[in-house]
């Protein structure tokens, strides 16, 4: 009988080492996986739960990886969003400062344009040659075919 006592004496210490065992192994794997959790909340989302397979926490913790790496690619996705807006934000800048522009030198040329018609006018009605002129627009060379050129009214056909 004292054989039995003994044997259940050491069988209920040696249970009692095995739990106080996996107790320290839960509170330990609780707290790496608070750790983490804490670590994310704080925007690293480079940290991961450092549990092993063998651990009774393992499945846990590799949910928690796997949400914190997919948490990892948003983040990196939505710097890169950020990016891409603001190089479009400048492209847009630069596109509208050139239409503008374009819009200026269109209207001088227009502007040009008229005061050549309103000259050939002039020079037609008057029998004169086209005088010299400069207009600083792509008009320039259309300027300097026609001046000295002599613009004589078109008769109409003559009818026989």
């Amino acid at each position: 009988a004292e054989r039995r006592l003994n044997r259940t004496i050491r069988e209920m210490a040696a249970l009692e080492y095995s739990m106080a065992q996996q107790k320290r192994e839960l509170e330990e794997g609780i707290a790496e996986i608070l750790q983490t959790h804490v670590q994310t909340a704080n925007g690293n989302f480079a940290v991961r739960a450092p549990l092993s397979q063998d651990h009774i926490l393992w499945q846990i913790a590799y949910s928690l990886n796997n949400l914190i790496a997919r948490l990892q690619r948003l983040a990196q996705a939505e710097v890169e969003l950020q990016q891409m807006k603001l190089e479009a934000r400048h492209a847009v800048g630069a596109l509208q400062q050139q239409a503008g522009q374009i819009q200026v030198e269109l209207r001088h040329i227009q502007t040009e344009a008229m005061s050549l018609v309103e000259m050939l006018r002039e020079a037609k009605a008057k029998g004169q040659p086209v005088p010299s002129a400069v207009s600083r627009t792509l008009l320039d060379p259309l300027y300097k075919e026609l001046v000295g050129t002599s613009v004589r009214p078109v008769l109409p056909p003559s009818s026989r």
